[in-house]
């Protein structure tokens, strides 16, 4: 794990009152070497991957804890749900109806000033926001 990124996420679990445990410690790794969405599926293979096998209500309760302290998004795409970090850059997804492959992708600062201006103008304090985009990849629209 990056020493930046190990230090902020340390501090943010220290301030919900947890720890650094060694599954939270091995979850947040998983996230940050996957760089954008992860399954559930994706992380417990992982995990075993590290002889680390928890079972499913303590992998739950971890990613819940991670979630509720703001430092994984859980995200719902296509009826499954997926996790990433908080931290990494802000970006958005393309997501394929055929093959589900998502990629990242990163959206300039139109979006942020328009993001602003909503908030402004309702007066609601936006802390974050979601925007997908569903098609077909290259691969699929080449097959079909």
């Amino acid at each position: 794990m990056p020493k930046h990124l190990t230090k902020s996420l340390h501090q943010k679990i220290s301030l919900a009152g947890g720890k650094l445990t060694r599954l939270r410690k091995a979850i947040l790794d998983i996230l940050i070497q996957e760089n954008c969405l992860v399954d559930k599926k994706t992380v417990v293979k992982k995990l075993n991957q590290k002889k680390i096998n928890p079972d499913r209500t303590t992998l739950y309760r971890e990613l819940l804890f991670l979630t509720k302290n703001n430092l994984v998004q859980k995200t719902l795409l296509n009826e499954k749900i997926y996790y990433e970090l908080t931290d990494l850059s802000h970006h958005h997804h393309l997501i394929c109806l055929i093959c589900n492959k998502i990629k990242k992708i990163p959206l300039e600062n139109h979006l942020q000033c328009q993001e602003k201006i909503l908030s402004q103008k309702n007066n609601f304090d936006i802390i974050n926001h979601n925007l997908e985009f569903y098609g077909y990849c290259y691969k699929c629209q080449k097959n079909n």
